[in-house]
């Protein structure tokens, strides 16, 4: 088989993936989940990914002080990648695909590992084209079955608008809970500079409580 051929094995290997990792207020996919639930097709199509960091972009989105009275920095790393497929039963074939990874940490720390977990899971997701859903497997086949017989798709009532990401960063109670949910929304976001300023608003707001 060529290189594309194995491909779509794979991805006809994963037809769902449930949220089952609690957030704050949200359910979602870890990236070990991901990885997990291709990687035996991924080694059975004798396939490889090579990851490659192109570029690396540091932004500081907070400068703030702690309960000690050191300062602090919130940094958000972007990855500018190459992901590679290589087909190892020949390896003169592959396939590149250009990618983007962000993550937020404080003092950058960890930065860098976050954007690139961040960056892999969804390049996995969306390459492949795996849904998920925080319902069962077997009502979410169902709940498609029947958009499909219907030919009409009702959005959700629980798809997240701009309004209502922003609108649930008031809701945060920790710097933590703040750089997970910013991590997780922050792609999905059109109004980043809204939301960007909700997260730093928030911040400010616990370090005074603080």
């Amino acid at each position: 088989m060529n290189i594309y051929e194995k491909l779509l094995k794979v991805k006809e290997s994963v037809k769902y993936l449930k949220k089952e990792n609690e957030g704050f207020q949200y359910k979602f996919v870890s990236s070990s989940q991901v990885i997990s639930s291709l990687r035996e097709e991924i080694n059975n199509q004798k396939l490889l990914l090579v990851p490659d960091v192109e570029n690396a972009r540091f932004t500081d989105i907070l400068r703030d002080k702690n309960t000690k009275g050191n300062e602090t920095v919130d940094l958000l790393t972007e990855l500018y990648m190459t992901f590679k497929w290589v087909n190892t039963e020949n390896p003169e074939e592959t396939l590149s695909v250009k990618w983007y990874g962000q993550g937020v940490d404080t003092n950058g720390e960890k930065g860098v590992g976050k954007a690139y977990t961040y960056a892999e899971k969804y390049f996995l997701l969306k390459f492949f084209n795996i849904p998920t859903d925080k319902d069962d497997p077997d009502f979410f086949q169902e709940k498609q079955q029947k958009k499909s017989k219907s030919g009409k798709q009702k959005p959700s009532p629980n798809a997240e608008s701009d309004a209502g990401i922003i609108a649930g960063v008031d809701s945060l109670n920790s710097a933590k809970e703040i750089s997970d949910y910013f991590n997780e929304h922050n792609a999905a976001v059109k109004n980043k500079s809204e939301f960007v300023k909700a997260i730093n608003s928030r911040r400010k707001a616990i370090a005074e409580v603080n």
